[in-house]
Formats: structure tokens, C-alpha cells, sequence
């Protein structure tokens, strides 16, 4: 008879033995290194939008001429190689610029990008940007909003453009300063940014976070379904504390906030990660492991006449598999892929993908593992499809010489 140990050992090399497996079935390439003195960017945070012509562009937390970060396009050259240009690079504070780029940016038709700084403007809050191209070969930046006190402060997370070109986006901090939860200093805001007719932007507040029970932090933006709905998270607040999920529904030109679903935390995991919507209008994510026994859930919430259910469909915290999920991406299939933290343990981060079975538990497969390297690179940030959805791309951090890495994935 097996003693527990030999059990638990054969069960970590079955693990083990499945995992290798899929792994040989993909492939990864690292397409750019950032260079290591840091005036081509550093530290990518955030992921990648892509062009008609296969383009890629980001935005880097550090480095530049300035150091405060920049925004970059890597073009795809005849050989293969991709060739970085810095289209600006930020100066923060002191020059009322932004600073500190953690999020995704978004395009318009016209190839104007959009994005958030963390910090710097002219309260050293954070800004929403515009970088349009001038048709000569350069870019020309714009600060469309800075952030202060009531409006939100600090923006981590990127924007969501609508047909109309309205802008929508959250806010970490700021806004009802009574609420508890974050020490006084506001628990977040939803807001609006919509152009003019004078060509200017004007700011709207449509939901100034209270804590409890309607949530509070959030860190990562909002999507929307085809009626208009916006929908995010938030890592605290909601009935538990344990963060939220939330609605701004429309009816006209109104956006009626509401919590469609609170999380409980422990093994049902806690709020806070970027949301994706289905064709069945079924919301999906990255949660925390609601205690330290857990490491990381992805969830899924189906909407049944007018309450939604979460259920589990991933717990990260086996060998080799992972922990902390960022975010996730849908497939034409209804197949999610996302990347995970560094474990301290096996790896620095692995990309996984979860497909979903008629009856039972969604089945994973790992893509890549990133290797256990104090120097190496280590993936925070989301993946992005090519055209084809034959590979994906994303940013991963790096402590070594470099400043970071841009890689593809193809499963």
C-alpha cells in the first residue's frame, strides 16, 4: 500500500508529464528586447494593440529620454526583424506630462492612440492622452483630462472607445472621499471623456465608488456588449469585501450603475481582474485567491433572469501551473489564454490555455513556461491575437540587463 507521499509524488510527475506535453505543442520567440539603456522604454506593463499592416505599438512604465516612460511601435521588417520607434516619450510632473504607463492603449480609424498614465499632470494624479500621427512621420501628444480628488485619481487601467468616440475608464482612487476602505483618499470612479464641439474634452463621473456594498478599486477597465452595457471589476468592496463585479446599463444616453455580483472570497476567489464577454453575453476573468491557501482562480458569470452565477473553471496552484492569472483572452472558439505571475518555485510565469469541455471542468494546457531566472523575463500583461488568431503576443518584465521583452506565442 502507497504511503501518502509516493501518492502525492506520482501525482506532481503526472502533472508534470501533462504539462510538458503541451508545451512541445506550441512555440515561443522573444521578437524584441528592449535595450538596456532604457532610451528605447522599460518595464512594458501594459499589452499590445496592432495595425492592419501587423505593427505593433505599447507603452513602457520606465525609461525614455526622460525616464518616465514611453509610448513605442515595433514595425515588421522584410526580414522578419521588428525595428522599434519611440513615438513620445513621456517628462512627468515637472513638465505636466504623464508618467508611469501600466495599461493597454486603444486606437481610433483615424490611427490616433489612447491611453492613461498612472502618474504625473498637473496634480501628479495620472492623465488620459492622445497621441495622434502628423502626417509627416511624427506624433504629437495631447493630455486630454489630468486627474484629481473627485474626478478619480491614478488610472491603472486603459480606455474603452465607443462607436460615438466617446472614451470610458476607471480610476484606482479618488472620488467619494468617505469611503473607508482606501484610507480616506476615495475608492475609485467610472468616468466618461467625450469631445466637444469646440474639439475639447470634457469629463463625466457616471459612478463614484463607495466600498460597500457597491465596490471598491478598480483596477482594470471596462467592456462593453453590443446593446452598450459597460461592465468591470473591482478588488474590493462588494457585500464580502472581497471586490465586485458591476454594470452601467444604458438606456438612452443614462447609465444606470448595479453589482451583479459580489465575490466571497477563499476558494471562490476575490475581484479585480479585466474582464472578456462571450457571444452568450457570459462575463469571464482572473480572481485572486481570496486567501493565502489559494492561488489564483478564473471564473465565469452566466446571466439567468437577471442575477448572474459564477462558477470556478480554473484554480491555479498545481505544479507547474502557474499562480496570481493577469488576464484573459477569447478565441473565435470560446478557448481563453492568459498568462500567470512568477511562482517563485518552477517558473517565471507561464501562458496556459483553457478549453472548455460539454460537461465538466474546462481543461488547460500550458503554452509556455517561462524559466525559473532571477534575471529573466516574466509576463504581466494581457495577450493580444494576430489577424489570423494563429499567435499571440504580449510584454513581459525583466529584472536582468534588459528592459524588458516583447514575445510571441503560437499554440
Amino acid at each position: 500500500m502507497k504511503n501518502h507521499s509516493s501518492v502525492r509524488l506520482m501525482q506532481v510527475i503526472a502533472t508534470l508529464i501533462v504539462l510538458c506535453a503541451a508545451c512541445a505543442a506550441s512555440s515561443q520567440q522573444m521578437i524584441y528586447t528592449f535595450p538596456s539603456n532604457g532610451l528605447g522604454g522599460g518595464n512594458p506593463m501594459g499589452g499590445l494593440i496592432r495595425d492592419a499592416a501587423g505593427n505593433l505599438y505599447g507603452t513602457t512604465r520606465d525609461g525614455g529620454a526622460s525616464s518616465k516612460g514611453t509610448v513605442f511601435k515595433l514595425s515588421r521588417q522584410s526580414n522578419g526583424v521588428r525595428k522599434e520607434t519611440v513615438l513620445y516619450s513621456f517628462k512627468g510632473y515637472k513638465y505636466k506630462d504623464g508618467s508611469a504607463l501600466l495599461a493597454t492603449m486603444v486606437v481610433d480609424n483615424a490611427g490616433n492612440l489612447y491611453g492613461t498614465t498612472d502618474a504625473g499632470g498637473t496634480s501628479d494624479r495620472g492623465t488620459a492622452f492622445q497621441l495622434s500621427p502628423d502626417g509627416n512621420g511624427g506624433w504629437t501628444e495631447t493630455v486630454l483630462h489630468n486627474f484629481y480628488g473627485a474626478i478619480g485619481t491614478y488610472p491603472q487601467a486603459g480606455l474603452l472607445l465607443d462607436a460615438a468616440g466617446s472614451l470610458y475608464g476607471t480610476t484606482i482612487a479618488g472620488g467619494n472621499s468617505s469611503c473607508t476602505i482606501n484610507n480616506g483618499s476615495g475608492c475609485g470612479t467610472v468616468f466618461r471623456l467625450k469631445k466637444n464641439q469646440f474639439g475639447t474634452w470634457n469629463v463625466k463621473v457616471l459612478h463614484s465608488f463607495s466600498g460597500q456594498p457597491d465596490g471598491a478599486g478598480p483596477v482594470a477597465g471596462l467592456v462593453s456588449d453590443s446593446a452598450g452595457n459597460l461592465y468591470g471589476s473591482t478588488i474590493q468592496g462588494g457585500s464580502s469585501n472581497a471586490g465586485a463585479v458591476f454594470k452601467l446599463a444604458r438606456a438612452g444616453t443614462t447609465l444606470t450603475y448595479s453589482v451583479i455580483y459580489s465575490f466571497a472570497g477563499g476558494p471562490n476567489g476575490t475581484g479585480g481582474g479585466a474582464l472578456v464577454l462571450d457571444k452568450a453575453g457570459n462575463l469571464y476573468g482572473p480572481g485572486g485567491g481570496g486567501d493565502q491557501r489559494y492561488d489564483g482562480i478564473v471564473f465565469k458569470l452566466t446571466p439567468n433572469n437577471g442575477t448572474w452565477t459564477e462558477s470556478v473553471i480554473h484554480t491555479f496552484g498545481a505544479p507547474g501551473d502557474g499562480i496570481h492569472p493577469i488576464a484573459v483572452t477569447l478565441d473565435s472558439a470560446g478557448n481563453l489564454y492568459g498568462a500567470t505571475s512568477p511562482d517563485g518555485v518552477s517558473s517565471n510565469g507561464v501562458v496556459y490555455k483553457l478549453t472548455p469541455t460539454p460537461s465538466g471542468p474546462w481543461t488547460e494546457t500550458i503554452l509556455y513556461t517561462f524559466p525559473l531566472n532571477s534575471n529573466g523575463p516574466s509576463p504581466d500583461a494581457p495577450l493580444t491575437w494576430n489577424t489570423s488568431q494563429t499567435s499571440l503576443f504580449s510584454t513581459a518584465l525583466s529584472s536582468g540587463s534588459s528592459g524588458g521583452i516583447v514575445y510571441k506565442v503560437t499554440p
